[in-house]
This record gives structure tokens, sequence and C-alpha cells, in this order.
């Protein structure tokens, strides 16, 4: 069983802070996930352990050694652009890997028609140039490449993202098929929580250049630990500026009781902070945020949701009320920066 272990994988662009700070973390054999919302890290991590990014500090291995790049690189990318010559065809970018390394003419030939066939590429469009084609082709011809050989390492950095959702959905459930066919060590990054559920695969979780959470999702969704998780894995999540002033937690100029550890009240007096909790959070009696509801839209009939608007902000909540009232113990503090969780959901 294959392994990819990142140790205090360190990577910063010339003038700039880091953007990826002391990353540990182990990618298993198989399918592997990468989830973060854009601009939190994806491409850096990827590209740094493609050797594209020179990272600054740490080590990257596959199965205790360094990775080889390369002619005969170990790693294998699909990048978020895509990485095709536009002005090509596309026959002209799905021939060229082959070409470049020699494949005889029959054996080009056959691996086209069946990448092709893998993820339904029309005929129709291999003539035409890149740029000409639709979005979902131009994707299609990105996997179809990255399917050629059977590298070690598998990466593909949000390939879908350019999709319409109908589109991408129907696609992502074709690649994950594929995906889950191949050996080696397989990382698939993106920022739509829906797609690491599907995957059911071991998930790192990024947030502006940290490693914050690893898991399998369904775990990871329990008890999130950071922002960027809780909004994208639970339903209509909730999420309200807060600051501690005079060792009190304020809310919409509301104080609330004390709740927090001592340790986050002193680290944190007059910093930005988010108070975030579920749609069950918001209850008939709680404690009142002096918020007033002044239109309700129901937004999921199955489980009761509604949308409070109050004229400047929206709530999700499972009651339907008219002033916004929270149960502290379904709440989290985030710290607004890093994103990282400084109190947990009480159980």
């Amino acid at each position: 069983m294959s392994e990819l272990r990142l140790e205090n994988f360190t990577l910063s662009y010339f003038g700039h802070p880091d953007a990826l700070h002391s990353v540990d973390h182990v990618f298993t054999e198989g399918v592997n996930c990468l989830f973060a919302e854009e601009g939190s890290g994806k491409t850096s991590l990827l590209k740094g352990i493609a050797g594209i990014n020179k990272y600054h500090a740490g080590s990257v291995l596959l199965d205790s050694s360094p990775l080889v790049y390369g002619a005969n690189s170990q790693v294998n990318m699909v990048f978020d652009d895509l990485g095709l010559f536009e002005k090509r065809s596309i026959r002209y970018n799905l021939e060229y890997p082959l070409k470049l390394r020699k494949y005889p003419a029959d054996r080009i030939d056959a691996l086209v028609k069946e990448g092709m066939a893998r993820f339904d590429l029309p005929d129709l469009v291999l003539d035409q140039k890149a740029f000409r084609v639709s979005p979902e082709n131009r994707v299609k011809t990105a996997l179809i490449r990255a399917f050629y050989r059977e590298t070690p390492v598998l990466m593909l950095d949000d390939p879908l993202k350019s999709l319409s959702p109908t589109v991408r959905q129907k696609l992502f459930l074709k690649l994950a098929l594929e995906l889950k066919k191949r050996s080696g060590v397989i990382i698939y990054a993106t920022d739509v929580w829906k797609e690491a559920e599907i995957l059911s695969s071991p998930t790192l979780v990024l947030s502006y250049g940290y490693s914050l959470e690893e898991g399998l999702p369904k775990d990871i969704a329990r008890s999130p630990k950071c922002l960027s998780t809780a909004k994208n894995a639970l339903p209509f999540y909730n999420a309200l500026p807060m600051t501690i002033s005079n060792g009190r937690p304020v809310v919409s100029g509301v104080e609330l009781p004390d709740f927090l550890p001592e340790s986050v009240v002193k680290s944190f007096e007059g910093k930005a902070l988010v108070l975030g909790f579920p749609p069950e959070g918001i209850v008939e009696n709680g404690v009142d945020l002096n918020i007033e509801v002044k239109e309700i839209l129901t937004v999921s009939s199955e489980t009761p949701t509604y949308l409070l608007y109050s004229g400047d902000r929206s709530f999700y909540s499972h009651v339907d009320v008219k002033n916004i009232k929270i149960d502290l113990d379904a709440c989290v503090v985030f710290d607004e920066v890093t994103e990282v969780a400084l109190s947990k959901k009480k159980v």
C-alpha cells in the first residue's frame, strides 16, 4: 500500500507570507480528497507536491523516498485551468503527450479511442480548436490525458470548476467511478463538499494555508473544527460577527452570558470572531439577540427549514419565530482570521 507523506510542508511566494503553513499529512493508497474554498491553498499544495512550485521547508515522501520528477515523473496532474493548447485541435491535445513519449502511431490511436470512450468525448470535436469547444468537452480532454499512464501519484486540481452545476455533477459521478478503479495515491481537490461526501474518502481540509481537519467527511461534519467546513458540510449554517468587549462576548450589540473558556476570552479581547450555529441553534426560548424578523420564507419542507430575513441579515431556522433567540449550547465560536474553532458545540 503506497502513501504520500507531507512533513512540515511550507510554501511561500516571493515577498509574501507563507501560502502553506507547516502542513503534516499522509495521503494513502486510493482516492483522497483535498477540500478548501477558493484561495485557501489547494493549487499551491498540489503544485508544490508536483515540483512546479518550490516549497521552502519540509519534505514530500512517497513510500519513505523523495518523489521522482522529470521525464520519469511519479506524479501526474490535471491543472485547474486544464493546461490545454488553446489554439490547437482537441486531437492535437490528446495525442501530444503520447507523441512526446514516442509512442507508436497505432498505440496512440488506441489510447485516444479508449479515453474518448471512457469519458464520452464525441468524435465531432476532435478537429475543433480547444478554445472553441464547450467547457464540458475541454474538461473531458484534460481527464483523458490524465488516464494515459498509471503513475504512482495522480492529482486533480478542481478540474470541474468551470462547469455548470448540472453538468459538473454528471461528469463528477463518472470521474468518481474511474478514480475508484485506479491504483496508486489519488488526490482530488474540490471546493464542493458534496463531492467529498460522495467520494467518502479520507479528506484534508485547508483554510488560508493551514491544515485544519482530516478524516472521513461524515466524521468531519459531526463536529467541524473550522468555519469553512461548517458552512459547507452543514446545510443552512448561520454565522454572525462577534467580539469580546470587557471580558464579555458581544453579538449585534448584545452582551451574551459567559460561555467561553477563560483562555479564549483573554486571548481574543477586541479581536474579530464569528459565532456559528446550525438551524436548530435558533429556538423559541433562548438568548435574545434583539434581532427582529421581517420576512419568512420556507426553503425546505422535508425537515421544515425557514429563511428568516431581518432586513440586513438572513438566518436559517427550523422554527418559525419573530425574533432571533439562540441556544448557546449549539453554538461554536471561530477565529475570523484563521477560521479555527475556539469552542465546541455541546453534545
